[in-house]
């Protein structure tokens, strides 16, 4: 196990091992990285041992991995202590929801029909968010946002809307004045989607909106584009967040988000 005895000696640890087998000298994994987190604590290092994971995803600049009872689970690192019978903890193959082990770029990797069905599974989020927003159809345009989500429009649409009963009280705001269905159209293009795990992704998308309401001479509103972080909750990809490089006619442009 050279990858955990250099941690071991990086940290300067005296540990305990165990044999278990007659033709190699092999250490016990479980033993070994419980005594080197026991060491750990002592010097005030948190661990939450005895967590189970479920899966995990390596990322740019930080790894995810999701527990057995649902939370997530951000760290800067992750150590598998798990010696020659690493093949049970790091399977080669994909696992069954399509992840494969960390590409060189920090995200996972995904079998290619996996990753369209999610990708046109986000791609529909946002279709019918413009549906629903334009159809005036209050509710369901609230339900395609986590419960935790956050609009981040800026000071000019009331700062940032968190939490589903905030971003119902704002959209009913927009929605409560007499105009007809699909009077305004938010026309949305040109999606660039990023799947970070097998259940979050960002994405951004050309923002063309327009007046259809029958006099009006320009119909022209903004030009923008949609900056989004998704979440799959219970199968269903859902917004997280969200907010709007402006183009124009006002400018306010920041680029993609970076996690």
């Amino acid at each position: 196990m050279p990858f955990s005895l250099a941690r071991a000696v990086e940290f300067q640890q005296r540990l305990s091992l165990a044999i278990l087998s007659a033709l190699a000298a092999r250490i016990d994994p479980y033993r070994f990285a419980s005594r080197m987190l026991l060491q750990l604590q002592k010097r005030g290092v948190r661990t939450f041992d005895g967590t189970g994971l479920t899966t995990f995803a390596g990322r740019r600049c930080d790894v995810l991995a999701w527990t057995i009872d649902g939370a997530t689970i951000k760290a800067r690192h992750l150590v598998v202590a798990a010696g020659y019978a690493s093949d049970k903890c790091i399977p080669e193959a994909e696992h069954s929801d399509g992840i494969t082990a960390p590409t060189q770029d920090g995200r996972s990797a995904m079998d290619p029909v996996t990753r369209l069905i999610e990708i046109e599974a986000i791609k529909d989020t946002r279709h019918m968010y413009s549906h629903y927003f334009d159809g005036r159809r209050l509710d369901d345009l609230v339900g395609l946002f986590t419960a935790d989500a956050v609009c981040e429009f800026g000071a000019a649409y009331g700062g940032d809307w968190i939490g589903r009963d905030q971003i119902r009280a704002n959209y009913a705001r927009y929605l409560s004045a007499d105009a007809p269905a699909h009077g305004v159209m938010h026309s949305v293009t040109n999606p660039w989607i990023r799947l970070d795990s097998a259940d979050s992704a960002r994405g951004r998308w050309y923002l063309l909106d327009l007046h259809t309401s029958p006099g009006v001479e320009n119909p022209l509103i903004l030009f923008g584009i949609y900056d989004d972080l998704y979440r799959k909750v219970d199968g269903r990809w859902l917004i997280h967040r969200t907010r709007i490089d402006f183009l124009w006619p006002n400018r306010d442009y920041r680029g993609p988000r970076e996690l």
